[in-house]
């Protein structure tokens, strides 16, 4: 059955630490991507007319718009995180829930690179957030697949 992205869903880790999360639905975004892409290195020889590249680093960045809503616990979280010049936030981003079996994604702990807002007359507030991994987190950068209801982590 063909995924639809309305399904798709980001959490964040509201208690807890990186090894034993409690994870919150960031139910307060509307479109999100997740832009994940390899770098590459030339890796071309003469022994092939085909050129050849091997992946080198892979650049994991997710964006989205968050309804600015300054009683919501998770534009709050975002917000301190982006405000803060050392702070985190631990998140994961699924194509699924996170107890449906074959939900596919990623979960690190982020910056919050930006968080522009367009504020046109006739919009409604969002805030337009970029996340990316924190080079100092100290902590794995994960794939994740939803088996037995209930994420599983693979370190990258």
């Amino acid at each position: 059955m063909p995924k639809l992205g309305i399904n798709s869903k980001a959490y964040y880790r509201s208690t807890g630490n990186f090894g034993t999360p409690t994870w919150t639905e960031m139910s307060g975004f509307g479109d999100m991507a997740v832009n994940a892409a390899w770098d590459v290195a030339d890796a071309a020889t003469r022994a092939s007319r085909v050129k050849s590249e091997a992946k080198t680093q892979l650049g994991l960045e997710v964006t989205g718009r968050l309804r600015s809503e300054d009683a919501n616990a998770v534009y709050n979280a975002v917000m301190d995180a982006f405000l803060s010049p050392t702070s985190n936030i631990d998140i994961m981003v699924l194509d699924g829930s996170s107890s449906t079996n074959g939900s596919r994604g990623f979960r690190y702990e982020a910056i919050v690179k930006q968080a522009n807002q367009p504020q046109g007359l006739q919009d409604s507030l969002f805030q337009e957030v970029s996340f990316t991994p924190d080079a100092f987190s100290g902590n794995n950068y994960q794939s994740v697949l939803v088996t037995a209801g209930s994420p599983a982590f693979t370190n990258l």
